[in-house]
């Protein structure tokens, strides 16, 4: 019986390296690659038309984006953002942008999940929720935004 459970957590163990080796992997594989997105400037832009966003910075090899997607991509959050009106800007930073970490690290951030929601007025911080998410956390954030 102790055998068969040390084979089950080694097993777990082995499963689990094996995954945090493939992101590592994939994640040197695309350092050199850079995209030019530059999430202040079009935050910036968007909040001066008078949008509220929701920045979802995220990664492939990032495992708890991963998982966030579930919460993100749920009928009930999407149609909430849709009808107060913010705008969800998904940011990869996949490729580890430079403009993307200097955005991470002047809002205290070394990498993702980050997930900060923008009222419209500028003037206003923004919400930032848990790397963990769940829907009642998005629907209150979703909830304050609306009433800014």
């Amino acid at each position: 019986m102790v055998a068969s459970k040390t084979r089950g957590r080694l097993a777990s163990l082995i499963a689990a390296t094996a995954a945090v080796g493939l992101a590592y992997t994939g994640l040197q594989a695309n350092e050199a690659e850079s995209s030019t997105m530059d999430p202040e400037a079009v935050i910036n832009e968007l909040r001066g038309e008078g949008k509220a966003v929701f920045a979802d910075f995220t990664a492939r090899w990032c495992l708890i984006c991963q998982v966030n997607k579930r919460v993100l991509h749920d009928p009930e959050i999407e149609k909430a953002l849709d009808d107060a009106g913010i705008v969800f800007l998904v940011v990869d930073y996949t490729r580890k942008d430079p403009k993307i970490s200097d955005f991470l690290n002047k809002n205290g951030r070394s990498g993702v999940p980050y997930y900060p929601m923008f009222p419209a007025d500028s003037s206003k911080p923004p919400i930032v929720l848990p790397n963990t998410l769940t829907k009642a956390a998005v629907l209150e954030a979703i909830a304050q935004i609306k009433d800014s």
